[in-house]
């Protein structure tokens, strides 16, 4: 009887939010969490595994091989700007704007920068281009070390819950600009 009654409760959040919106944002925050998003070969100590949230952490340390050398730091402010990513998505159920749609574009936007940040990282790490004045060992330690990344699982199933809400913002949007009502969940959506 308990049970009956959570879901009484819970019903009425779930239609407002969207079935495919919450499936979504909670793969989101496992991904985030769990699913190993980069992988790194490194000579001598072999493939070293991040989640998405361990990759903020080390944006958040600022030096990325302090970071990696000292294990386990706080996202800071890379993980609250990820919490409000991950609301945008919602932010039409609040804010009744044509423009609200687009909110959902958050998420993927925010991993998109957060990987060129990284991409950046990576490279300043081994002296970036400091106008030109690279010599041979520092462009072939950054090939190598460039060589040796590749996006895990996480990354992509990430990408993909990202791609949804972006989809279903720009299509809520556009259906709005129309003179359409904004449909607010996966059923009136589609």
């Amino acid at each position: 009887m308990e049970t009956t009654g959570k879901a009484e409760m819970l019903g009425p959040i779930v239609n407002k939010a969207g079935k495919g919106n919450l499936i979504a944002a909670a793969v989101l925050v496992i991904g985030w969490f769990l699913f190993t998003a980069i992988s790194v070969q490194l000579p001598l100590v072999g493939a070293a595994k991040f989640t998405f949230w361990q990759v903020l952490g080390f944006l958040n340390a600022g030096s990325l091989a302090e970071a990696m050398g000292s294990g386990a730091s706080s996202a800071g402010i890379y993980g609250l700007l990820a919490f409000v990513a991950l609301a945008g998505p919602f932010v039409p159920l609040f804010w009744k704007d044509k423009r609200a749609a687009l909110c959902g574009v958050a998420p993927l936007l925010f991993m998109l920068v957060v990987w060129m940040m990284v991409g950046h990282a990576i490279e300043s790490s081994f002296g970036g281009n400091l106008g030109g004045a690279d010599n041979e060992f520092t462009k072939q330690a950054r090939s190598e070390l460039m060589s040796g990344v590749s996006l895990g699982f996480g990354a992509y199933v990430c990408a993909l819950a990202g791609i949804y809400f972006a989809v279903i913002a720009v299509r809520q949007f556009l259906a709005a600009r129309t003179g359409g009502a904004v449909p607010t969940t996966q059923r009136a959506a589609a």
